[in-house]
């Protein structure tokens, strides 16, 4: 496993729960063609890698991330980018997209990928928070899972 790596992810994801991190690399230049305002915040949701969010009445309100999404919107993480030209977010690393490409960059076996990053290894898929995916990242790393 990547150390270095998920200890950053583990800190990106202290911020997004303090409400104190900031998006550092641009949302992806589909996006722009949305009707998203690009400074628009990014809330925290497992649901998805990343996509823009709307109201209930399809009002544009802002772009919701899961902790990848997050990752690929912060300078912190440079190669792992979003792929494709999609306003949704998309995990790549090289050649590799999606969640082999999650594994690959953090150097994580497909179990331990899928319990840090997945919202259905959580016993309330739809309420994870921030700060449960860095708890999570500093048990692995912290040896006290494998």
């Amino acid at each position: 496993m990547n150390i270095e790596r998920l200890e950053i992810m583990a800190t990106i994801l202290d911020e997004v729960e303090a409400n104190t991190w900031q998006r550092t690399v641009p949302y992806p230049e589909a996006l722009e063609k949305t009707v998203v305002p690009t400074d628009a915040p990014v809330r925290f949701n497992m649901d998805c890698w990343g996509f823009p969010s709307v109201a209930s009445n399809d009002t544009p309100c802002g772009y919701s991330a899961c902790a990848i999404g997050h990752a690929i919107l912060d300078e912190r993480l440079p190669e792992l980018v979003t792929a494709g030209h999609t306003p949704a977010l998309m995990p790549q690393y090289g050649n590799i997209r999606c969640w082999d490409a999650v594994e690959a960059y953090f150097d994580l076996t497909e179990d331990q990928a899928d319990r840090i990053f997945n919202q259905d290894s959580y016993i309330n898929p739809d309420g994870v928070r921030a700060i449960q995916v860095a708890t999570r990242i500093r048990a692995l790393t912290g040896g006290y899972w494998s």
